[in-house]
């Protein structure tokens, strides 16, 4: 699965499969906001691409998924190491799914996110 913006920022999918998938990002000064913590945009970015992986390996050929509504809450600050992603699927419907995302650095949980996806199945021609 090629994720354009995602690799842009240095993060990797390093596994998604089974409804589930890891996102990783070693933490770099690009990342840092004017405190000098993790961006929370960069933090939301690895939550959704996370979520969002975790579901296309769920997803039958052709359909596709897209994000309909998101949170995020951040825990504590992050202000260098590895942070890690870890996602899975709640539920899938037909039309729509839901899934959680936890996100790590230094072994300690950092923000936890939830979101509800669109599935679209393909039209008939």
């Amino acid at each position: 699965m090629r994720l354009p913006f995602t690799e842009s920022i240095g993060a990797t999918l390093v596994t998604h499969g089974e409804g589930a998938s890891l996102v990783t990002l070693q933490v770099g000064d690009s990342h840092r906001n004017a405190h000098g913590a993790v961006h929370g945009g960069v933090l939301f970015t690895l939550a959704d691409t996370g979520m969002g992986a975790a579901l296309y390996s769920l997803l039958a050929p052709g359909e596709t998924g897209a994000t309909i509504d998101a949170h995020i809450t951040f825990l504590r600050p992050v202000r260098g190491s590895t942070i890690e992603c870890r996602s899975h699927c709640l539920r899938q419907g037909r039309a729509v799914a839901m899934l959680e995302a936890e996100l790590t650095a230094a072994g300690e949980v950092v923000a936890k996110a939830s979101a509800t996806f669109a599935v679209r199945v393909p039209r008939a021609p």
